[in-house]
């Protein structure tokens, strides 16, 4: 039930969660007005960017200018509603102060909307549910609009502004219950296994995506290679037993340095097409280059149940094998209810991190997994994770094919350009840019990069581990303040094989440079 102080609500959420439905309940019960994040649609006219940019569409200063801040400071709005079948601004529409008004619609709790509201809500469903529901209503001809613009949008905007977690209510979309069940549909935050959810069954059911790697490998005399599948190598790990419905699937069998580029991306899309369906996934995988199709697979995970990967430094078989706990902790994660809406996640050595901040940082050490930028998300004990912190995840894209060229391009003492210009003679889509300290190059290096920036998209990251590129900090030649003064994209926050393995999927998604810009700025800092 809504607090009886309250007199402008937002309700969010994604397209077809019951945003709708939960807003006209509310507004019948208290005597409100509804107004809909739809209402303030751009006119075909007026839609300058990407339909899957976040939010791009909404005219979300109209919202705030007509509707939100005159409530806000007391004063009656008057807004002008979009017509959808002429696709033109229509009719005028009064609201009143002293009722209840519901600002209801995905992007209603925006950053420059959401500190306005007395309350806001979020109303939550799964994939499957809210693509049948948009589907039944505006028909079939409109669901690759659903999936191919809105959903993606609505995603992106999740993941880079998290407006469930800035809900005072969460509210299950799937049920029918009237409004007074709703303050049992709350969910806890923030959202950490206590003693008493430790006892409790696992919230979903998982499935482990096998891709090979060190933790599916047996050998001695002749070295480690390969053998396990996925029904062997679940077999082979006890606990396991514990969890209900668990799939094994084997996907690939390669070690980390075999892996193409096209198989990275059959792995992810076999995991974000699972959890698209509510299932949590576990992926095995090689450690050498785990992080990088971790990366990958944010950037295409669309979706709530989370996406885990784990692997092992020891073979299967040897003394002390570390891939049987790490997999039981991967999958008590996947299971778990803290882990809805975090993304993809690499479990290692009983630590929690994110994909977007992994690094393997050591060659051999059983805790070989750090994130240098943020630290670990949280922690497996005893086979219970506790989560204690999240961070944004990457705008969801959904490359066909990863088929564009991408190099890494360090920089170093005395570098005279020689291996900037040799790289750029290979005709590349694109270039990971080391950069010195906080973003600072050779005068020189600086001119043959910020060239080619106005052709192909430049990324850059500071070769310290921890850090961003600064902004005005320094201003000889050379420094930050000159690099961010040409069209150079900074991405401080990622690692270089991060950072390749997004900008090979924006690429093949086919984003122009200020499209790329615009899917690294949660990086940059």
């Amino acid at each position: 039930m809504l607090p009886e102080d309250v007199r402008l609500v937002a309700v969010d959420g994604r397209g077809g969660s019951g945003k709708s439905t939960l807003a006209r309940r509310l507004a019948a019960e208290r005597g409100g007005v509804v107004v809909e994040m739809d209402d303030f649609y751009r006119p075909s006219a007026q839609r300058h960017v990407p339909p899957h940019t976040a939010g791009g569409n909404y005219d979300l200063p109209r919202v705030l200018a007509q509707v939100v801040a005159p409530l806000r400071d007391g004063r009656a709005a008057r807004y002008q509603r979009y017509d959808w079948p002429t696709d033109a601004l229509a009719e005028w529409h009064d609201v009143p102060t002293g009722v209840l008004v519901i600002v209801e619609g995905t992007y209603s709790t925006e950053h420059a909307l959401r500190d306005a509201y007395d309350f806001r809500i979020w109303v939550e469903a799964p994939y499957d549910v809210r693509l049948a529901r948009g589907v039944a209503r505006d028909g079939e001809a409109m669901r690759t609009t659903w999936t191919g613009e809105w959903m993606p949008a609505e995603d992106a905007y999740i993941a880079a502004q998290d407006p469930r977690a800035a809900a005072q209510l969460v509210v299950d979309g799937t049920r029918r219950a009237g409004t007074a069940g709703l303050a049992a549909a709350r969910y806890p935050r923030p959202q950490m296994l206590t003693a008493t959810d430790r006892s409790t069954a696992p919230v979903r059911r998982v499935r482990i995506l096998t891709a090979g790697g060190t933790i599916a490998m047996i050998g001695e005399g002749d070295g480690a290679r390969p053998e396990l599948d996925a029904a062997a190598l679940v077999a082979s790990v006890p606990g396991l037993q514990a969890f209900p419905d668990l799939e094994a699937i084997t996907v690939l069998n390669k070690p980390s340095a075999h892996l193409t580029l096209a198989d990275q991306l059959q792995v992810c899309r076999a995991a974000r097409d699972a959890s698209r369906r509510g299932i949590g996934v576990v992926v095995t995988h090689g450690t050498d280059v785990l992080e990088e199709t971790a990366m990958l697979c944010d950037v295409l995970h669309d979706a709530d149940a989370p996406i885990v990967f784990t692997g092992a430094i020891r073979p299967s078989n040897a003394a002390g094998a570390d891939g049987p706990a790490n997999l039981v902790d991967a999958v008590s994660v996947a299971a778990s209810a803290p882990a809805a809406g975090m993304g993809v996640l690499v479990v290692f050595g009983g630590e929690i991190h994110h994909a977007r901040c992994a690094r393997k940082t050591d060659t051999t050490s059983l805790v070989a997994f750090s994130s240098p930028q943020t630290g670990p998300l949280g922690r497996v004990t005893e086979g219970h994770p506790t989560i204690w912190s999240r961070i944004p995840r990457n705008p969801p894209l959904d490359p066909p094919v990863l088929d564009k060229r991408v190099h890494i391009v360090p920089s170093t003492s005395g570098d005279d350009g020689s291996l900037a210009r040799a790289a750029l003679a290979t005709s590349p889509d694109g270039i990971v840019l080391g950069t010195l300290g906080a973003g600072h190059l050779a005068p020189e290096v600086l001119e043959i990069w910020a060239q080619a920036a106005t052709d192909i998209p430049i990324v850059a990251y500071c070769r310290p581990e921890r850090g961003v590129v600064l902004n005005a900090t320094y201003g000889y030649a050379g420094s930050e303040r000159d690099l961010r003064g040409t069209k150079i994209i900074p991405a401080g926050f990622l690692s270089p094989q991060a950072i390749r393995m997004k900008l090979l999927a924006c690429l093949s998604a086919g984003l122009d440079v200020e499209e790329t810009r615009w899917a690294f700025s949660q990086d940059d800092g």
